[in-house]
């Protein structure tokens, strides 16, 4: 509020952890108080003669990383974002990461292809290379950032462009055909196009 005594204190099980009179017209004061391990009582107290938005709480263990991520998987592709807890709003951000893993678990055996994708300015895939599924378990080391970061782990098949050239090599031709007719025509280029830049499917010819 732009005016009054603005003023908060926490207490934890009755007892005063924090206590501060707070800036008039602050748009966000964040405040970080220790908590033991168990159940206890959390109280916030307005102390001052104004009023305060209480905006959510966050607990977070001490040993946490400074690091977070939110993803989607199954067991044949994930898609993940890794940020900077400290890139959030109303926080500082730790600066540059180096050497960070990624470990996606959940995958099928197998040897995946990994991008690597900015998420601020002009974006796109900054990083890629392959990396392996093994029981279960894929790590694949990351490039510097900062704040954010996306990373996309696919098949290593993908229905590219050296799936079209040996394609192309049995045009009007009896050959492992797509759609189930006698030769390689249109109706079979109909499906290689709709699998484009995407995961091959089972028993891909190519």
């Amino acid at each position: 509020s732009p005016g009054g005594n603005n003023s908060l204190r926490v207490l934890v099980d009755s007892m005063e952890v924090f206590s501060s009179s707070c800036p008039n017209g602050a748009e966000k004061v964040i405040i970080e108080v220790p908590l033991s391990a168990g159940q206890q009582s959390l109280q916030i107290e307005n102390t001052g003669q104004d009023w305060f938005l209480i905006g959510y709480y966050e607990f977070v263990p001490e040993d946490a990383s400074v690091l977070d991520s939110v993803g989607l998987s199954n067991n044949e592709r994930a898609f993940v974002w890794i940020y900077d807890r400290g890139s959030q709003y109303g926080y500082t951000d730790h600066g540059t990461f180096s050497s960070e893993e990624v470990i996606v678990k959940g995958l099928d055996d197998g040897s995946y292809l990994v991008r690597v994708y900015a998420t601020r300015g002009s974006g796109g895939v900054i990083d890629y290379g392959m990396a392996d599924s093994v029981a279960g378990e894929l790590t694949y080391t990351l490039p510097d950032f900062s704040k954010d970061i996306a990373v996309k782990v696919t098949s290593s098949c993908i229905v590219d462009i050296g799936d079209f050239q040996e394609f192309q090599s049995f045009w009007l031709l009896p050959g492992p055909n797509l759609s189930g007719t006698d030769i390689v025509n249109l109706s079979d280029f109909s499906v290689l196009a709709g699998y484009w830049l995407n995961d091959c499917p089972g028993d891909w010819p190519f």
